[in-house]
């Protein structure tokens, strides 16, 4: 081991976890899972690939049992004692803590940031339901972190199904519980695969749309996987219509999808996950309400055009009849959105209507 993994493990774990050769206790407590903790660290403002993270994980403590566990657990610093750039997970045997693992590449993320102070009883609090299996989601969860950052720190609960929707609201309300949290709490929901949409929109961008894109999904039978029903993008220039935007796409796919496999447009769009780019606009925002999808989870927000909260609340207006639409901001990579639109909007819009200016008369 190098100087500096040495360093590290020093720091967060203060006594050897585990005794080689030290037979286990009779009558032990199993738990449900075997767990891994994990610890890593990373330099702040450094960017970091999918290898070089991989390489900063350590794993300081496996266990299976509840006397495990502690003995874990308790030669372990907890997050308030610690400073810098890093993590601890805990996540299930066999789950890498990142995204690619294939556990965790269908779903997301419930996150809550923290003022400095708290973490580590909201860690305790959150490892202890986890292991208590309070979610009550069966194998849904894979794992959780806490995030030590200068600032602020994070608590996050990653599931495996992100397009489920009433699962991933279950564990949103468990997480607030558990935490104790006030009820305005604002709470992030990130999908961890939104590869798709961000393909769709950087096609828009590359033939001089708006880049946006849009997946429709809904869930497998008796599967945690999904079936994609529908996808678009922006093809407002290409057809000389207002009306196409990714969204109204995605629908016309679904209208097909629906067609080809003998099923009911209307019970299909009740079933449906929406995953766009960019919040959706009010036009938009009416036309999923009116279909009645189940959820809808975009990027960033449309500060100018947004029906679901930016600029209007169509998703919750009390005065129309449809079932409000259970919208989750920022749940797909809201940066690289809008770094998408400034690329769209710096340029220049070959198709965008001439300025009608008013010409100065020469008398």
């Amino acid at each position: 081991m190098d100087e500096k993994n040495r360093d590290d493990k020093k720091e967060v774990v203060t006594n050897n976890c585990e005794k080689k050769g030290e037979d286990s206790r009779e009558e032990e407590h199993k738990l449900q899972n075997c767990y891994n903790l994990w610890f890593s660290r990373r330099t702040p403002g450094k960017l970091t690939n999918t290898q070089t993270y991989d390489q900063n994980l350590k794993v300081i403590g496996i266990f299976d049992t509840v006397e495990k566990f502690w003995n874990v657990y308790s030669h372990v610093l907890r997050p308030n004692a610690l400073s810098g750039h890093l993590d601890f997970h805990l996540f299930k045997d066999g789950i890498k803590p990142m995204w690619e693992d294939e556990a965790n590449r269908e779903g997301g993320k419930w996150i809550v940031r923290l003022r400095k102070g708290l973490a580590s009883r909201c860690w305790e609090n959150l490892i202890l339901a986890i292991l208590g299996e309070q979610f009550m989601v069966g194998e849904e969860i894979c794992g959780a972190v806490v995030s030590i950052r200068f600032q602020e720190d994070i608590i996050s609960v990653w599931n495996r199904s992100a397009n489920d929707h009433s699962t991933t609201i279950r564990i949103r309300d468990t997480l607030k519980r558990v935490l104790n949290l006030p009820l305005n709490t604002i709470m992030e929901y990130k999908t961890h695969n939104d590869k798709m949409c961000f393909e769709l929109a950087n096609e828009a961008l590359n033939v001089g749309e708006v880049p946006v894109g849009c997946v429709f999904v809904i869930p497998k039978p008796n599967s945690s996987d999904y079936v994609i029903v529908g996808k678009g993008r922006n093809r407002v220039n290409e057809l000389k219509n207002a009306t196409r935007h990714a969204e109204m796409e995605a629908i016309d796919e679904l209208k097909v999808w629906c067609d080809e496999n003998n099923a009911s447009f209307s019970d299909v769009c009740r079933t449906v996950c929406v995953f766009v780019t960019v919040e959706p606009c009010v036009m938009c925002a009416r036309a999923l309400r009116m279909l009645k999808v189940s959820c809808v989870y975009f990027g960033c927000a449309n500060e100018r055009f947004g029906g679901c909260g930016s600029v209007l609340h169509i998703h919750t207006d009390k005065r129309i009849v449809e079932p409000e639409l259970s919208c989750f901001p920022n749940s797909l990579d809201s940066q690289r959105a809008v770094q998408m639109l400034q690329s769209f909007y710096t340029g220049v819009n070959p198709n965008a209507p001439k300025p009608n200016l008013k010409r100065k008369r020469i008398d």
